[in-house]
Order: C-alpha cells, then sequence, then structure tokens
C-alpha cells in the first residue's frame, strides 16, 4: 500500500485535510486521520491534491511528422504538465482511418507513452467507422463538415465528412450506431475560402475575419442540426466563439475551449506573427472575455490543449503560408493553475473542466476525480509557487511556446495509477496504457 499524506485534497467538490491510500494502482481510502502501514510515502505537505487533468485534444504526430512531435515527448510534455490522461486525434499521416494504421497507433502509444491514452478513429467518409469502434478507439473525430480534406491548401488526404448532407447523415447514423461520441471541428470551407481570398497578404490579425467567427457559428448550427436529427453524441473542438457556445449550450452537445482561446486575442497575431497562428484563430479582446464567462457559468464544458505543435522553421516562414497550431499540452494546466490563483476561476471549476466533465463527456468511468475505486491519477501542486514559463525547459519536440513568459503554477508531482512518474523535473517509468469507453 501506498498512502500520499499531509495533503489538502479536493474531495467531493471541496479541499480537505486527508491522507489518500492506493493499492493496485487504485485510491482504496481517504481519510482525514493518519493512515498507517504504508510501504511507500509521498509527501503532500503544504500543497494541494488535484485528480490528474484530462487533456481530450491531442495531436502527438508521431508516424511521417515525428519531427514536429512523437508520443515520447509529447506524454513527456503531458505528465510534466500533469496531465495523466490524453485522448490523441486521428488526423496523423497516415490518418487513423482503419484498423491497421489504429493497431500501429495504439502499439507505439503502449511502448512510449508516459500517460494513459484514448486514440480516436478518423469521421471520414472513407473511414472504417465499425471496424475502428470495435478495436476500441475512444471516439471519432477530429472530423471537418463540409470540408473534404484535398480542398484545404495546408492539408492532404481526405478529412472531411462530405459536401452534402447526405453524406454527413450517413456518417453521422453510423457513428451513432456505434455508441461513440463524434469530435467536430466546426469551421465551413466555403466561407473560409472567400475570407482567405479577401485577406491574404494583409496583417496577421486580419486571419480571424479570413477564417470568420460566421464560419464557426455556421458550421456549429449544421452539426448540431444534424445530430439532433440522428442521435449521434456530438462534442465541438476547440470553440473559438462565444456565440458558438451560447449554441452549444441550448443543446445536448457539449463543446471545449483552448487556454489560446482563452488568454489570447487577435493582437498576439500581429506581435507573434505565425507562433500564434491556429484553427479557428484568436479573436477579438471581446469575445475572449465572454469566452472566459461561458467557461465560469457552465456554458464551455471543458477545456482540451489541441496540442498541435510544429517546427520553429516553419512558424517563422510567411504568416499567409505557416501551418496553424501550437503546441500546449504541458502548460494547459498550469496557466489555468495561475487563473485560479489570480482568482478568475474557482479552483472546483478548474477541476470539473481538466478532469471531471472531460471523463463524463468520454466515458473514463475510472477517472476525473479522487474518490474510492478510481484510478490514483493525481497531481501535487503548491498554489504558492509562481513561476514564468520558459519554453527552453518545456518537453515538446518543437521546443517553443506561445505562452513563454507567461506567469503560471507547474505541479510538482504528477502520479498515474499510484505510481510518481514526474517528480520537480524527473520522469519515472513509462506506464501508460489505452483507455476505452465505460
Amino acid at each position: 500500500m501506498k498512502v500520499v499524506k499531509n495533503g489538502r485534497v479536493f474531495y467531493d467538490g471541496k479541499l480537505v485535510e486527508a491522507d489518500i491510500s492506493i493499492k493496485n494502482g487504485k485510491i482504496e481510502e481517504i481519510n482525514n486521520e493518519n493512515i498507517e502501514g504504508a510501504e511507500e510515502k509521498i509527501d503532500a505537505s503544504g500543497k494541494v491534491v488535484l485528480p490528474g487533468a484530462i487533456d481530450t485534444h491531442v495531436h502527438f504526430r508521431d508516424f511521417k511528422e515525428s519531427n514536429k512531435e512523437d508520443w515520447n515527448k509529447g506524454s513527456q510534455a503531458a505528465i510534466a504538465g500533469g496531465v495523466t490522461t490524453v485522448v490523441d486525434q486521428p488526423n496523423t499521416i497516415p490518418p487513423i482511418d482503419n484498423i491497421c494504421t489504429f493497431l500501429e497507433r495504439k502499439k507505439l502509444g503502449k511502448k512510449l507513452s508516459y500517460v494513459d491514452f484514448g486514440i480516436n478513429g478518423a469521421a471520414y467518409t472513407n473511414s472504417d467507422i465499425e471496424g475502428l469502434a470495435e478495436k476500441g478507439c475512444l471516439a471519432f473525430g477530429e472530423a471537418f463538415f463540409s470540408w473534404p480534406r484535398e480542398n484545404n491548401p495546408e492539408e492532404s488526404g481526405n478529412m472531411g465528412m462530405g459536401t452534402d448532407k447526405d453524406k454527413a447523415l450517413n456518417s453521422f447514423s453510423r457513428i451513432l450506431d456505434t455508441g461513440k461520441v463524434l469530435c467536430i471541428h466546426a469551421e465551413m470551407w466555403d466561407e473560409i475560402k472567400r475570407g482567405m481570398k479577401r485577406f491574404v497578404g494583409s496583417l496577421p490579425s486580419k486571419y480571424s475575419e479570413a477564417r470568420s467567427p460566421e464560419s464557426e457559428i455556421s458550421a456549429i448550427k449544421k452539426v448540431v442540426d444534424i445530430s439532433e436529427e440522428i442521435g449521434t453524441k456530438l462534442h465541438i473542438d476547440h470553440i473559438s466563439t462565444a456565440k458558438g457556445a451560447e449554441i452549444v449550450d441550448k443543446t445536448e452537445a457539449t463543446c471545449e475551449v483552448t487556454p489560446h482561446h482563452l488568454l489570447m486575442n487577435e493582437k498576439n497575431l500581429d506581435d507573434l506573427k505565425g507562433y500564434a497562428k491556429t484553427n479557428p484563430p484568436v479573436r477579438d479582446e471581446d469575445n475572449r472575455e465572454k469566452l472566459w464567462n461561458a467557461l465560469s457559468s457552465g456554458k464551455i464544458d471543458i477545456v482540451a490543449s489541441d496540442h498541435a505543435p510544429h517546427m520553429v522553421k516553419e512558424k517563422e516562414s510567411d504568416f499567409w503560408e505557416a501551418p496553424s497550431g501550437v503546441p500546449g499540452v504541458e502548460t494547459m494546466l498550469p496557466l489555468l493553475a495561475y487563473q485560479v490563483k489570480q482568482e478568475n476561476l474557482s479552483l472546483s471549476r478548474l477541476v470539473e473542466v481538466l478532469s471531471k466533465t472531460p471523463a463524463n463527456i468520454f466515458g473514463l468511468t475510472s477517472k476525473g476525480q479522487i474518490k474510492k475505486g478510481n484510478d490514483a491519477d493525481l497531481v501535487i501542486i503548491d498554489f504558492e509557487n509562481l513561476t514564468s514559463i520558459d519554453e527552453n525547459e518545456l518537453h515538446s519536440k518543437c521546443g517553443w511556446s506561445p505562452f513563454h513568459d507567461n506567469e503560471a503554477i507547474f505541479p510538482e508531482k504528477t502520479i498515474l495509477r499510484g505510481d510518481v512518474v514526474f517528480d520537480k523535473g524527473s520522469f519515472g517509468k513509462r506506464k501508460g496504457v489505452m483507455v476505452e469507453m465505460g
């Protein structure tokens, strides 16, 4: 038996002085009396003990993009940032649209990952949806609605669900039959094409108009209508507009927001140029503030990083040619922990959006909360230990961060299923396993 001792544990919705006993990787007891008889004691004196964060949106690349990120470095970044479970997206090269590629992805994860992981299957028109579900994909996505990937100059291959409603209905229906969640990247390509033609070559801040808020809002309306008609469980990825969040809030669908949409605005595009370029783009300051309000009030369900690293030389190319995406799995919890310290976000809401609700949405029944019988996935953090993010000390293969010099609070220890896998800069043994719904 192991015991996490003397910490202030976030348990049953509040902080309590308690010890946590762990047996066979599971939480056995949470007790405010001294638990004796431990073979190993993990001291949390003066620290807060939280459930491990669950990042439901990462791109750990590998395969033909292993120069940008791989399971090893991506999962190290995750565990150093207090993330104990990730959900990897399927738009790898080659994509996870068939059983063979899925099994190769799983094999790499089991060999190299420091964190537990789910793997999404690709919800494309040509995907083996039934086969992927049978082999244990966690969900389906990240699919573009009405956006065939071959028409996107930044991508290659078929990433869309089709250009007409019939094809979308077919994909939604097939995914419904699997019982899995469908995750959608909500932007309309026809509207983006018009915007890009109008603004390409302008100041980087115009990227928010080129990929306009309306392109996201239009796509959200369409996919919400289809999901309600079919009954598919729908999740909207990386929402960037407060209006979009309001639409989702009135439905059975769920949505996520990223730290970069919460903490950056279109002025950062002019300052950081390609290093702040993401899809969908960061928006104006008024919208950014409204996203915070939507998160605090519960209109936005969870926070996910959309960790999507690219190399420095790519990001320093011409802004309009540079690839979109930023790293973020390691800085997500630290940035939001600082917002808790600044009283911009409650501790209970932090736990809800990073742990409890992600587990509920994706059916990770043994994770997301500190309670008896759950996996002992824990983060020990000192909220008095403020620091500035140094991109040179982060672990992603890409070697940079749009949040360089931002204030943050990093965890001191991260525990995965009872084992300390990160301790003040040092990594323990790899022990990541694939997780499934149920």
